[in-house]
């Protein structure tokens, strides 16, 4: 990955720990720009490579995490105080927090995809 994609997605991913864990604001719609951009960085550079099924799955998974918090996100901007926008922050919150929890499980997998059989080509000789 170059810096610039590197950037996007560390800010993408940075957004999305912001939307798990942050306070809602004035800010939610930088907040969902961010994870959307940086998500669409990331996504493209991923879908770039030859992945294995299991990285495919989670790289969709993701997807899903990261359009469902977008959505949502955009639903609680859009929806005015009350039970309906308590709601969309709720499923906001929901979906931000899976994205931030699946994060290790794809880098597990998107690892085993690019290195398969680490350990055995680590103890192989030189």
């Amino acid at each position: 990955m170059t810096i610039a994609q590197t950037t996007a997605a560390s800010i993408g991913r940075l957004g999305l720990a912001a939307a798990a864990f942050g306070r809602p604001g004035k800010h939610d719609l930088l907040l969902n720009a961010a994870i959307a951009t940086g998500w669409l960085s990331e996504r493209r550079t991923l879908y770039g490579r030859s992945l294995a099924k299991d990285a495919k799955i989670m790289v969709t998974a993701k997807e899903v995490l990261v359009a469902g918090t977008v959505l949502t996100g955009a639903a609680n901007l859009l929806a005015s105080n009350g039970p309906r926008r308590a709601s969309m922050l709720k499923w906001n919150r929901i979906f931000a927090l899976l994205g931030v929890t699946a994060t290790p499980f794809i880098n597990f997998a998107l690892f085993d995809s690019y290195h398969p059989h680490p350990v055995r080509s680590f103890l192989a000789p030189w």
